[in-house]
C-alpha cells in the first residue's frame, strides 16, 4: 500500500487523536516536514516533541542537524549543550559541539572548539577526527592571534596523529598509502 504524505498524515493525527502522545507517530509527523522540505515545521514539532521527551538524544541529534542546515549555529549549540548536560562522558557529544563551535569562527567560537575537541580527545584518545579538528583549531587560533599555547598544541597533535598512521599502516601492512597522509598531519599553519 503506497500512500500520499497528506493521506499519512491524516491517518498520523488520527491515531494521535487516540494517544496524542505516541512518540513513533509523533516523530513519524516530523520525518514527512523534513521530507517534504518543510525544516520549519520539522523544527516546530522537534521542539514540541522535545519539551515531552528530553531524554530522547536522537530526537535532539535531529533537532541539531536540521539547525545545522539553517546555518543557525546557535540553536544547533544548545542542542549539543543539552546532549552533553545529560552524558558529559559521551565523546562524539564534545566533538560535534566543537565541529559546530568551530563552523562560528569567532575568536570565542574558537576557544570553545578547543575546548570541547580536547575533551573528546581526553574521553577517547583515538579520536582521529578530534584530533585533526584540534589541530586545525589551533591553526585558526594562531592566524587570529599569537599564542604560544596554540603551537605546542598543534605539535601534540599532529604528533598523535602521525602516531595513530604509523600504528594503523603497520597493522595493515600498507604504509605506502599512508605516506601521504603524514606530512598533512605534521603541517603547520
Amino acid at each position: 500500500m503506497t500512500c500520499s504524505y497528506k493521506e499519512a498524515m491524516e491517518l498520523y493525527d488520527q491515531a494521535l487523536e487516540e494517544n496524542e502522545n505516541n512518540p513513533e507517530f509523533l516523530k513519524r509527523k516530523i520525518a514527512i516536514y523534513k521530507a517534504k522540505g518543510q525544516i520549519g515545521d520539522a523544527i516546530r514539532h522537534l521542539a514540541d516533541y522535545l519539551q515531552t521527551f528530553m531524554s530522547d538524544y536522537e530526537a535532539w541529534m535531529e533537532l541539531a542537524d536540521l539547525y545545522i542546515s539553517l546555518n543557525q549555529y546557535n540553536k544547533a549549540a544548545f542542542c549539543l549543550e543539552e546532549l552533553i548536560l545529560s552524558n558529559p562522558h559521551h565523546h562524539l557529544y564534545h566533538q560535534r559541539l566543537a565541529e559546530i563551535s568551530y563552523s562560528q569562527k569567532t575568536s570565542d567560537s574558537l576557544e570553545l572548539a578547543l575546548q570541547h575537541y580536547a575533551q573528546a580527545i581526553k574521553l577517547n584518545p583515538h579520536n582521529m577526527r578530534a584530533l585533526y579538528g584540534h589541530h586545525l583549531t589551533c591553526c585558526a587560533l594562531n592566524k587570529s592571534k599569537a599564542r604560544d599555547n596554540n603551537m605546542r598544541y598543534m605539535d601534540w597533535t599532529g604528533t598523535l596523529i602521525i602516531q595513530h598512521y604509523q600504528v594503523l599502516c603497520t597493522m595493515a601492512d600498507e604504509l605506502y598509502n599512508c605516506v601521504y597522509v603524514i606530512p598533512i598531519a605534521t603541517s603547520h599553519c
